[in-house]
């Protein structure tokens, strides 16, 4: 693998937090075993993508720590897999880095930009297209969401009756994504 390499991943999207309005703003605090602390990077963006074996076993062949820290649907046995990036991601010597920063790029199936606020949100259980960025570092690959392809939209449903993975769980039973 090149110091950095562009692939993309079809999949199911979970819990979706890829606009700037929904991204996650807090993070997990150890003394309360709860999401109650201002994120240190201004948030962060996620999607959960719940994967084809033949699409996960290509990640994890490039080391991603994603895909090792991925769980299994107990569902279906497809591995779902915690993509992400920070609001303010920096280098080590403290300089912004804004090609890794900020919410991925959205569109449409059809390549116009997706508009939070005219096309809502995205719904767990569309269909999405991810663009990912693995960057080789002395210690484990960084894998960095860059855009988010959506292909078949399941509208989002505020009233969706599975929790979300993570919101207030006890520390005992913190995901580690």
């Amino acid at each position: 693998m090149a110091k950095s390499e562009t692939m993309k991943f079809k999949g199911e999207a979970l819990w979706a937090k890829v606009f700037e309005d929904n991204r996650d703003m807090a993070a997990w605090n150890d003394a309360t075993g709860a999401y109650d602390l201002p994120h240190p990077r201004g948030g962060r963006y996620s999607l959960n993508l719940k994967m084809e074996d033949a699409d996960f076993k290509r990640l994890k062949m490039t080391g991603s720590v994603a895909a090792k820290n991925s769980k299994l649907d107990m569902d279906d046995g497809k591995d779902i897999v915690k993509l992400g990036r920070d609001h303010e991601k920096y280098s080590a010597a403290g300089a912004l880095m804004d090609w890794v920063s900020g919410p991925p790029k959205v569109v449409k199936a059809d390549g116009t930009p997706w508009d939070m606020s005219v096309d809502g949100g995205i719904g767990n259980g569309s269909t999405v297209e991810v663009t990912l960025d693995i960057f080789k570092t002395k210690f484990a690959p960084r894998t960095t969401l860059m855009a988010v392809k959506v292909l078949d939209l399941v509208e989002y449903n505020t009233d969706d009756s599975v929790p979300n993975p993570t919101a207030s769980v006890e520390a005992s039973d913190q995901i580690p994504f």
